[in-house]
């Protein structure tokens, strides 16, 4: 089984939620409580830019399916409104947590990845 987190889009010149990224440090922070250590992250949209036109943000989504290999154990954490939309997948294991962009102060985050782990380990 793996995690596989799903946030929005490459930042320039970074990886998929990269721990250097404001979101990617809270992600990382979930992934060293959660009982698994097989991580994968990854965007919805394999570009580094946020698509704006409809048709395009469910073509690169559709994209997501050919880039990551899933399982049907895999546990799939959707990251904010957009990915959830877009999400080509409507079944499975998936959880849809807020992004992280969201956030403001130090206890939200806090709460924030508690929730988020609570709701991984129980997957």
């Amino acid at each position: 089984m793996k995690i596989i987190f799903v946030g929005i889009h490459n930042k320039p010149g970074k990886i998929p939620l990269c721990s250097s990224t404001p979101t990617g440090k809270i992600i990382k922070q979930i992934t060293e409580k959660i009982k698994t250590k097989k991580i994968v992250k990854t965007n919805l949209y394999d570009v580094d830019y946020l698509p704006v036109q409809e048709i395009e943000k469910g073509e690169l989504a559709n994209e997501w399916l050919d880039r990551v290999n899933i399982d049907t154990n895999d546990v799939i954490v959707l990251l904010g409104k957009e990915v959830q939309e877009y999400f080509p997948l409507k079944n499975g294991n998936i959880i849809n947590i807020p992004h992280p962009s969201s956030l403001h102060g130090k206890e939200a985050i806090a709460q924030y990845i508690k929730n988020s782990v609570k709701k991984i380990n129980e997957a």
